[in-house]
């Protein structure tokens, strides 16, 4: 399925923000990404379920997604697709039936919907969970922010102190710089191709199913591979440079370290990092192997200095896991895990001045096509975040 040539706004961010409204938005980046997926097209819904039902079966990933027996949880499994070797998942309860809710998320029973059984502390109400596609992003409105795409999004990076995005994790990361090369280029169908896409990756590498497939990984690492890219803001070249690193675990630390020493001390850099899933949520090692070598390089360069220290980090929190996250992941990277991972780097980038964002809002009651990635619409909303937080700053 193919998605406008253009990209659309659906979302309630294009209302500008007015003095009295700026008195009420303490934080912008924390504001806007407590809100809400709230579907606007319930039947646009219901095919990209049959979209993501057909990959899962293409990828011989389980989706039945219900037991006969009405067991639910994780530890209840699908039946496995004859020949598969993807690893065992839970089951879960029909959103659409009449027993939406499983009572208790690792060894449960669908039940009736009631406060009782959808509500509990263990219950999963499969009913809250939503194809973001069809989809708005909703905040509480306390903060007014903007939904940018093609020529403003670039007005955005160049009216910044910033001339040179460097995304840099695990496949979080890379595909959020793809949705930023979307973004960019106006175009969720081919905008984020390059000159070396092949004809194969063409057919498959497109819309929300860009983000499905292993080939589609490597279309594109840099802004400067893009077809179009003297004409990519306002009909010329960018004034600033992107790029990805695939960066996602200590093994890759050294080369995080290089990349922050390669542009110390030179204007113009923001470095977006998340790593951690590949670590198995480790907070210490996360800190003391990966983050804080890069962080110690950067502030023994302006030990004693008082200039603006460069390159500028944000970091980015893992996402949640989702119902169809195998059960072997969920022990180290569930809720528990994933919050005392995040309490501790929260912690040290607070310490450094590091601006973090978690976006588990707008992963925690959305559909995931296999159980560990988010799609399109996710995507683009995470670069709409980063965007106005840019926007924030700027001078």
């Amino acid at each position: 399925k193919h998605f406008p040539q253009k990209l659309k706004s659906k979302t309630d961010g294009e209302t500008p923000q007015t003095d009295a409204e700026a008195s009420q938005c303490d934080n912008l980046l924390e504001n806007i990404v407590k809100g809400q997926w709230v579907v606007y097209n319930k039947s646009l819904e219901r095919e990209i379920d049959d979209v993501y039902t057909r990959y899962r079966s293409q990828r011989k990933i389980q989706n039945k997604w219900t037991r006969e027996d009405g067991k639910c949880g994780y530890n209840n499994y699908q039946d496995r697709i004859p020949g598969s070797n993807w690893p065992r998942v839970g089951s879960w309860c029909d959103r659409y039936g009449n027993k939406p809710c499983c009572d208790n998320y690792m060894n449960g029973v669908c039940r009736d919907a009631s406060e009782e059984t959808c509500n509990c502390p263990n219950c999963i109400d499969t009913r809250k969970y939503k194809v973001a596609e069809a989809a708005i992003w909703k905040t509480d409105g306390n903060c007014k922010w903007t939904n940018y795409s093609g020529d403003t999004a670039c007005d955005v990076i160049e009216n910044s102190q910033f001339n040179d995005l460097q995304f840099v994790g695990d496949s979080h990361m890379r595909n959020m710089f793809v949705g930023m090369m979307m973004l960019l280029s106006n175009d969720p169908n081919q905008g984020a191709w390059s000159t070396h896409t092949t004809p194969e990756q063409k057919k498959r590498c497109h819309g929300f199913e860009f983000f499905f497939w292993d080939n589609c990984r490597t279309v594109i690492e840099d802004m400067y591979e893009l077809p179009h890219y003297n004409k990519l803001c306002r009909n010329r070249t960018p004034k600033f440079s992107a790029a990805v690193k695939v960066y996602f675990s200590l093994e890759y630390a050294g080369k995080f370290v290089d990349l922050v020493k390669q542009r110390l001390g030179k204007i113009g850099t923001l470095i977006v990092v998340g790593v951690g899933l590949h670590i198995n949520l480790n907070p210490t090692a996360t800190i003391d192997r990966y983050l804080k070598p890069a962080v110690d390089v950067i502030e023994k360069h302006y030990a004693n200095s008082s200039a603006m220290k460069w390159p500028k980090l944000v970091w980015v929190l893992p996402l949640p896991a989702n119902l169809l996250k195998p059960t072997q992941n969920i022990k180290s990277q569930g809720k528990e895990g994933l919050d005392a991972f995040s309490s501790k780097l929260n912690e040290y980038c607070k310490e450094h001045g590091i601006p973090v964002m978690d976006f588990g809002k707008m992963a925690q009651f959305t559909q995931s096509f296999d159980g560990f990635h988010y799609g399109l619409a996710v995507n683009l909303m995470l670069n709409q975040i980063l965007l106005n937080y840019i926007s924030s700053i700027s001078p």
